[in-house]
């Protein structure tokens, strides 16, 4: 049984998953899209990333679900918070981080640290997106789904102003790195710490890098696996128009490798419960971890490196 919509007999979501792989295989068609999702996927996160690759899907194809309005108005208010969020430390550094006592002030300071004069007009467009995107996500009552119309005019508004943040981000990024450097510093990481890892820096390769490579402390990886740290390798990338395969790195791996000696108990089990992956790159690190541990502890996880080794690459 599938789901359909009046207009269309394409299924949405159903056993024979052609909804979900339309939008597994969505392109975009707009540039400006294409590039506000490379950026945020390279210098932001791969969460904040896909919310907005799966917002320019539904916008796309505004007659697959009737509550198109209010899943894009709740993806941008996801996409919004992380950036007010990770650019707390630009208005920290600026030394106005105390003068931030509403949600407009702390938009105003964040403005502000960039060069954006108060009452300019990315300002307005993002008071506008934050007073009106919570009321958009959210039903009538038991009315109707909310018609399209009614976030069209917002979502080209977060577009331009999504531009200008994340060019104004990328210029600022070596602002995180004295924050990693001060996590580094902790010898006795407490769930704060971890928090502020997860939640206030950059989630992209060279932030995961900076940290773990150097990261030699023990203490950290019981409160990173509680955290939801090296749940989820990353996959192999297919670019199925280059007929290429690219194996991202993982440096997560190459800490739990150092980690293996200290507490191999506790890398075999995040190994164990770990998602499996395909990425070739991975699976050496871990490998090698698996090569750190005493042969009765490495010994549980033959079944998983099993798997890694059926993998065609």
């Amino acid at each position: 049984m599938s789901l359909v919509t009046p207009r269309q007999r394409n299924p949405v979501i159903g056993v024979n998953g052609r909804g979900i792989t339309a939008l597994k295989t969505f392109q975009f068609s707009d540039p400006r899209q294409q590039e506000i999702y490379e950026e945020l996927k390279e210098v932001v996160g791969p969460g904040p990333a896909a919310f907005f690759r799966d917002a320019c899907w539904l916008m796309t194809n505004p007659g697959q679900l009737h509550s198109t309005a209010h899943l894009v108005a709740h993806l941008l208010r996801e996409i919004e918070s992380a950036l007010r969020t990770l650019f707390r430390p630009v208005v920290e550094r600026e030394g106005n981080a105390e003068a931030a006592r509403s949600q407009k002030d702390e938009i105003r300071l964040i403005l502000q640290s960039i060069g954006i004069t108060e009452d300019a007009p990315e300002e307005r467009a993002w008071f506008e997106l934050a007073e009106k995107l919570h009321g958009l996500a959210h039903r009538r009552g038991l009315d109707t789904p909310r018609p399209l119309k009614e976030i069209s005019d917002l979502w080209e508004k977060s577009q331009v102003l999504l531009d200008v943040l994340l060019r104004a981000f990328r210029k600022r990024f070596l602002t995180w790195l004295p924050i990693l450097d001060e996590l580094l510093a902790k010898p006795h990481p407490t769930r704060d710490d971890v928090a502020r890892l997860a939640q206030e820096i950059p989630n992209n390769a060279v932030t995961r890098r900076y940290f773990f490579d150097r990261l030699e402390n023990p203490e950290w990886l019981g409160p990173l696996w509680a955290k939801g740290f090296f749940r989820r390798p990353p996959q192999a990338e297919h670019n199925e128009k280059e007929g290429t395969i690219r194996f991202p790195p993982w440096p997560e791996a190459r800490y739990l490798v150092r980690m293996a000696k200290y507490k191999p108990e506790l890398v075999a089990q995040i190994i164990q419960e770990m998602k499996d992956t395909d990425n070739a790159a991975a699976h050496t690190d871990l490998v090698d971890a698996l090569l750190a541990m005493p042969p009765e502890v490495s010994a549980r996880l033959v079944e998983k490196a099993r798997r890694w080794v059926e993998i065609p690459y």
